[in-house]
């Protein structure tokens, strides 16, 4: 049984309890741990109790009523009371779970492209590099050879009308 509700008198007697079981009612509870603990120090409250019989742990709920002699005691298996948080837990932990999955997905396609970057701009240096050198290279023999040849070269800017000389045309005028 899951759930159970009984109402007893203040003395321990089982006045009722639903569902019914048969030589409960009338039954004294007077030495079991709600009359001999729980009752004595407080008109209210909740604790855990375990089933002898079946070894489940239930939740117990009590109340002694004002106004009567009487005792309100509601019951109920741990494990269904926390079937719904636990279910919840696992649902969130899942999730939790592919969020972070997902996450480390993307962090090292990100990292992966990072590097491709990385490397592409190395190899674009090494390049420009190589090749700066290379203009360096031929400019300085161009320079040599418009000595040797005593020719020059210049340039025409059409948008700006600027005129560039060769160090040789310089030379040679």
């Amino acid at each position: 049984v899951d759930e159970t509700v009984a109402i007893a008198r203040t003395n321990g007697v089982m006045i009722l309890q639903l569902p019914q079981f048969e030589d409960v009612v009338g039954k004294s509870f007077s030495q079991s741990v709600l009359y001999t603990q729980h009752l004595p120090s407080t008109s209210r409250g909740s604790y855990e109790s375990k089933d002898a019989t079946d070894n489940t742990v239930r939740l117990v709920s009590y109340r002694k009523l004002d106004n009567f002699p009487l005792v309100v005691v509601v019951s109920r298996l741990k494990v269904k009371v926390l079937a719904a948080w636990r279910n919840q837990t696992i649902i969130i932990s899942a999730f939790s779970l592919l969020i972070s999955i997902l996450l480390g997905y993307f962090l090292a396609v990100f990292r992966r492209q990072a590097n491709t970057l990385e490397e592409q701009e190395t190899s674009l240096r090494s390049q420009v590099e190589s090749r700066t050198l290379e203009l360096s290279e031929k400019t300085e023999l161009l320079e040599q050879a418009e000595k040797i040849a005593k020719i020059g070269y210049w340039l025409f800017n059409i948008k700006t009308a600027e005129i560039t000389w060769s160090e040789e045309v310089y030379r040679i005028h």
